[in-house]
């Protein structure tokens, strides 16, 4: 098993496999990028997010500074707004047009304007025991 599936999977994992230390130092390179542009320069901004993290929703506004680490499992919501010095930590779900001001704890649900924490994310919040959702698009 490769050790960027063991952090999927909540396995111990060596941050120093070769692998995990290049999709990092990619990763800390686009941060210095992002954090290099201009707060009207979105169509750059844009772009760099788009190399470093999974998914970046229509509408949503990081002001940056920002300080990812792994940065492609991420994945942000439409109109989503994330405020300076912002850290969200992992497996964490934002709820769509929250408008994150403070930092939020692994394994939360969060959600609102201002955005605050509803609750912890659980076993049963896995998409695995929504079919109905996934339908034929099932990743199990």
């Amino acid at each position: 098993m490769r050790e960027e599936e063991k952090i999927k999977e909540g396995i111990l994992f060596c941050p120093g496999d070769a692998e995990l230390k290049a999709i990092k130092l990619k990763t800390h390179k686009l941060n210095v990028d992002y954090n290099s542009t201009y707060e009207d320069e979105r169509e750059k901004r844009e772009e760099i997010l788009a190399k470093m993290i999974g998914e970046l929703g229509e509408g949503s506004f990081i002001q940056g500074p920002v300080f990812f680490h792994y940065g492609q499992h991420t994945k942000i919501g439409k109109h989503f707004f994330g405020n300076f010095n912002l850290t969200i930590q992992d497996d964490c779900v934002i709820g769509a047009g929250s408008v994150v001001t403070r930092d939020i704890p692994s394994g939360s649900f969060a959600a609102g304007v201002p955005c605050k924490v509803i609750r912890p994310l659980t076993e049963k919040d896995s998409m695995k025991y929504k079919p109905e959702v996934l339908a034929d698009n099932m990743i199990l």
